[in-house]
């Protein structure tokens, strides 16, 4: 795909999803998502603010309370046939709107004469208060194409006055990365700026060995500096969250820091860490140059250094950071990591461990998504699927390999706008799970979870583990539950697209992300007190929302929008509050008869549900089957050939083994001893069993 043909199909899809009316807010909160999926910020709010008399505006900003810092960022949304330029003086003009705002929120006159349901109230408000104690970061985003002639993006080149760092995301870099079939953009750390030889490593692994490693001291400044410049994205692989000083340990460390800190390297165990590449001086004796570095267990001590640094004002000079760093192929990191964060963090339990990429349950979903084909809607020629993006970057790699005529009957098959990925799965789960309170927090937050709350990740990890059997195989994640939610999207989808107008036309259109959730909840609460639920499966079937369903939802829409306008609050805020959604639980709503052929009675969706899982059941046999197959006879002997030396195996086990080393003759074990051998497996690799 050439970056016009991205062009063209993204702003489609930004019109499909709201509305060619919506478009420019539908532009900005894609922007974010894609932002804070790399780390830089934290999950975004719409404010869409702008004063052009006094040149100022702020269309989004994101808070990042560990340092302390705001993320306040700009639009150039030009939504043009062709793909325009922005030039040095287009930055200067929206960098410096975004210079003013920070300005004239310094004034009381200014912030007092803002309405307090604005938006921009609250944020306008807390940079009055505290604009002296905090940093800001400014972020352009456009649809245009940056200017060759553009050489550097700085505050000082563009002579602002309030950001300490200045950023521009255009149609090129965002084209870069959907098409780089990775998650992330590549980090690199230069060492070489702190210390002109690089740091002093000592390399651990020998040339036998299956990754590279190294051990080395990391000066405490240096990396209160790193987690400055570049935040969570050096976490991006890591399961837990930085608890700030609450826990003993991050106690313990701060006070190490503050009064102790000869002792701090004796009593910190230090950080393990991943990168994909390494470059050493020629002697291999000190580290110039780390690609896509990852803390992947030491985010405390991390961040406890750079809050002792920042808040307080400790002196790093004396503290010194072991780190052990483990070189991982840009190919083997969802496998790999993972397992090193795992058995790295020891310390508390962690709950998310489990929930990469490649959890069963990210596998599963994957697969359905690949397996079923979605009814042909009205008007479509073909049945289609949705594509669950378990890793970023999937839908574009499935495309790299093939010609042009095969890469649009792939997206004819899979069309874009029928791509979601694991925080647009947990928004509707949420949603539909009557807690659209969190679904309210952000992307990020609704999938990790905040604000005491259990987010997504965890509650599917209870899940997964509640209905497991004793031989682990889940079945309450099965074809109706993909189907449900995938109609759950349609019906989001769809109401997202309706409301586009009417909120703008109420000029009301920044909180579209809350009234969403919180009507289709209210929906869902409301056919819950009856004898029947929705019927799910009737959507699915027309891939489509019916007439009578929709207008029962705008009705709906109408009265949660009243009742926020009539509040005179800050709304975004208001709607992370679990008290938000029981309010609006008692909030009078009707149901239409004309949505009687949509309801179901609540037993036969049991039955349905039990159906599914004894269906989940027999299919999970055919895969260990299928399984046990497909690694082939060759693997089956390793396996003999080890525990002909190892004894693990029990006489029955290593019964089904002799029939799976002859699979190539025809002898396929049943489904029991499938089961049998594959926990066998399980056991032999506990107890060292490997194959490259």
């Amino acid at each position: 795909m050439t970056i016009e043909e991205f062009y063209e199909d993204f702003k489609q899809n930004l019109s499909a999803d709201s509305g060619d009316d919506f478009i420019q807010n539908s532009f900005i909160e894609k922007m974010c998502e894609v932002i804070s999926e790399q780390g830089t910020m934290p999950d975004a709010e719409l404010v869409g603010y702008k004063f052009t008399q006094r040149g100022i505006a702020v269309d989004a900003f994101a808070k990042d309370s560990e340092r302390n810092r705001y993320v306040l960022v700009i639009a150039d949304f030009r939504n043009t046939n062709k793909i325009e330029t922005i030039t040095n003086t287009d930055i200067t003009k929206s960098l410096k709107r975004l210079d003013r705002f920070v300005e004239y929120c310094g004034k009381r006159d200014f912030v007092e004469a803002l309405e307090e349901s604005d938006p921009v109230f609250p944020l306008a408000r807390y940079i009055f208060e505290n604009r002296s104690t905090i940093s800001f970061d400014f972020i352009l985003i456009t649809d245009a194409k940056i200017s060759a002639k553009v050489k550097e993006i700085t505050p000082a080149e563009y002579d602002i006055q309030f950001a300490k760092r200045c950023e521009v995301w255009d149609i090129q870099r965002l084209f870069e990365l959907e098409s780089s079939g990775r998650e992330r953009e590549t980090l690199e750390v230069d060492f070489t700026q702190y210390m002109p030889d690089g740091i002093e490593c000592l390399r651990t692994s020998t040339g036998d060995a299956l990754l590279q490693s190294f051990l080395f001291v990391l000066p405490g400044g240096i990396l209160a500096d790193l987690y400055e410049k570049y935040g969570e994205r050096l976490f991006e692989q890591n399961v837990r969250t930085f608890l700030q000083f609450r826990g003993k340990v991050n106690k313990g460390i701060r006070n190490t820091i503050v009064q102790q800190p000869s002792m701090f390297f004796a009593y910190n165990n230090g950080l393990s860490a991943t990168g994909e590449e390494v470059i050493t001086d020629d002697n291999g004796t000190r580290i110039k140059k780390i690609t896509n570095l990852q803390i992947v267990n030491g985010g405390q001590t991390t961040a406890s250094i750079y809050t002792a640094w920042h808040k307080e004002h400790a002196n790093l000079d004396g503290i010194f950071v072991q780190v052990k760093l483990s070189v991982v192929d840009s190919e083997k990191v969802n496998d790999i990591v993972p397992k090193i964060s795992e058995y790295a963090n020891t310390q508390n339990k962690v709950n998310a461990a489990d929930f990469f990429s490649n959890h069963p349950f990210h596998l599963r979903i994957e697969e359905f998504s690949r397996r079923l084909w979605a009814p042909a809607a009205d008007g479509s020629p073909r049945q289609t699927h949705w594509f669950y993006e378990r890793a970023r970057g999937q839908y574009a790699n499935a495309q790299t390999k093939l010609s042009k005529v095969e890469a649009s009957r792939f997206v004819a098959l899979n069309p874009k706008d029928q791509m979601f990925t694991k925080t647009d799965l947990a928004k509707y789960y949420l949603t539909f799970n009557a807690m659209p309170f969190l679904v309210c927090l952000g992307a990020q937050k609704a999938f990790a979870g905040a604000s005491g709350h259990k987010g997504f990740v965890s509650i599917i990890a209870d899940e997964w583990s509640k209905h497991c059997n004793k031989d682990g195989d889940n079945t309450s994640i099965n074809e109706v539950w993909y189907k449900t939610v995938i109609a759950q999207a349609i019906l989001f989808k769809a109401l997202n697209k309706r409301l586009a107008s009417i909120l703008r036309d109420l000029n009301y259109g920044s909180y579209k992300s809350v009234i969403i959730p919180y009507t289709l909840a209210r929906f869902i609460h409301e056919i819950a007190k009856t004898e029947f639920s929705f019927d799910f499966g009737k959507v699915w079937q027309a891939q489509n929302v019916a007439d009578t369903v929709m207008d029962n939802l705008l009705e709906i829409a109408d009265s949660i929008t009243h009742y926020f306008m009539d509040k005179q609050t800050n709304v975004s805020e208001f709607a992370k509050r679990e008290t938000c959604w029981q309010e609006i639980q008692n909030l009078p709503v009707t149901l239409h008869g004309t949505i009687k052929p949509f309801l179901r009675y609540k037993d036969d969706a049991k039955d349905e549900q039990r159906s599914a899982q004894q269906a989940q059941k027999d299919l999970n046999k055919i895969h260990v089957l299928q399984y046990v197959v497909e690694k082939g006879e060759q693997y089956w002997w390793k396996l003999r050939d080890w525990d002909d030396g190892k004894h693990i195996l029990s006489p029955k086990e290593r019964g089904v083994l002799d029939i799976a080393c002859k699979i190539s003759l025809g002898r396929i074990p049943s489904d029991a001893q499938a089961k049998v051998l594959v926990a066998a497996e399980k056991r032999a690799i506990e107890e060292g069993f490997y194959v490259e």
